[in-house]
């Protein structure tokens, strides 16, 4: 009797461990190298871990970014002056019989970034077309055919689109494109461009130093710059 007590007790501290060392120990960590590595770039720098519900269900519910979902989550938010970013993973359940699965619709950076100056039309670009058009939106085909087979653009003003969509700036964001490794939605809104990749990347996973942090958000932060420059004086 006294051994299965003392076997029991033994058992419920290394699970109790466990747990302790996974909350206690893993997440601090993780947050205090990602922390250091982005206030070395900049001390001003806002950085949170905690996964929590993200604000992209109320935008993906007027937009249809990523339409088949309707559960989101975000992890490693940081807000960098105008930049706002964040890991998110939106995903819906599928029900058969008695049992479920989760099915992942978008795993990736999302970027949020407010533009001081105006674009005269809102719009949203996709690789994915929909369903339907959101609300007070027009599917729109541009005169480079390569660009049409590979994006869906919705705009709320096509004369102002065309105008905004020049052949330089078609050719920058095929460029741009090409080197981002995943699915890409880009949208300007009401004066943000909202930027995602669905490349199944957490940018931060597996990163142990500092230095390694600040490299790779920089490297995040110039990706998502060479885009708002496209659309920057215009």
């Amino acid at each position: 009797m006294y051994f299965f007590i003392f076997f029991l007790i033994i058992a419920l501290l290394i699970w109790g461990g466990r747990y302790l060392y996974k909350i206690k120990v893993v997440i601090p960590y993780k947050n205090k190298v990602i922390k250091k590595g982005l206030q070395e770039y900049n001390k001003s720098i806002y950085y949170e871990y905690e996964p929590k519900q993200s604000r992209f269900d109320s935008i993906n519910s007027l937009y249809c970014l990523v339409p088949s979902a309707n559960r989101y989550i975000e992890t490693d938010l940081i807000i960098d002056e105008n930049i706002t970013s964040y890991d998110l993973e939106a995903y819906h359940m599928v029900h058969t019989g008695k049992s479920s699965h989760k099915v992942v619709d978008f795993k990736g950076r999302m970027y949020d970034v407010f533009q001081e100056k105006n674009v005269k039309c809102n719009f949203i670009l996709k690789e994915e077309i929909l369903d339907r058009s959101p609300s007070g939106y027009t599917l729109l085909n541009l005169e480079l055919i390569s660009f049409n087979k590979k994006f869906n653009l919705y705009v709320s003003e096509q004369e102002e689109a065309f105008h905004l969509f020049t052949p330089v700036v078609i050719k920058k964001l095929m460029e741009l494109e090409e080197k981002c490794g995943g699915k890409l939605f880009l949208a300007y809104i009401d004066s943000h461009i909202i930027y995602g990749v669905n490349d199944e990347i957490d940018w931060f996973e597996g990163l142990s130093t500092s230095a390694e942090v600040k490299e790779q958000y920089l490297e995040q932060r110039a990706r998502i710059l060479a885009f708002v420059e496209l659309f920057r004086n215009k």
